[in-house]
């Protein structure tokens, strides 16, 4: 008779269990990849689609508060003189540079040296006609185009506003 010892594990089911293990280990490993980089898209398109709420909203609300606005000949700046809420005048601007809108207020005419003025969004592309960002339409009016990437996910902002404010007076702009 022949006597077995079942007390340890051969040589082909340590092989099987560790191909198992590494099988299992490698499925994991490629799921939680796979979850981090769903997981950063989506913070990528998250921050873009915030940029171009934020761009969306200054822009819109001080061109509606405005008595006038300008559009730059290349389309890359909109000026606004703007009726603030103590009834006074503002001079704003907003400034597609290079791959950055940048933005600038205040009581002055706004400078053309744009390098200290507050970026809004970074990773900025046009999207009007003519690569323009900003266009006048008819006098008091403006649409802008502009695309928001961040980390390859993008965010659009195609809109427009009419100037509507109505007082005389104040600061020159432009």
């Amino acid at each position: 008779m022949i006597e077995r010892d079942d007390e340890g594990m051969t040589l082909v089911e340590l092989i099987v269990v560790i191909a198992v293990s590494a099988l299992f280990v490698g499925l994991l490993a490629g799921l939680f990849i796979n979850g981090i980089k769903a997981q950063e898209q989506a913070t990528a398109r998250d921050r873009a689609t915030g940029q171009a709420n934020v761009v969306s909203s200054s822009i819109g609300s001080s061109v509606r508060n405005a008595v006038a606005v300008r559009v730059s000949g290349s389309g890359s700046r909109l000026d606004a003189r703007v009726l603030t809420a103590a009834g006074g005048f503002e001079c704003r601007a907003w400034v597609l540079d290079g791959t950055a809108l940048r933005y600038s207020a205040g009581a002055t005419p706004r400078s053309s040296a744009v390098s200290g003025w507050t970026p809004l969004a970074t990773g900025v592309a046009p999207t009007l006609s003519g690569a323009k960002a900003f266009a006048l339409q008819g006098t008091q009016a403006i649409s802008f185009g502009l695309t928001i990437t961040d980390n390859a996910q993008t965010a659009t902002v195609t809109d427009g506003a009419k100037a509507q404010g109505f007082k005389a007076g104040g600061v020159a702009c432009f």
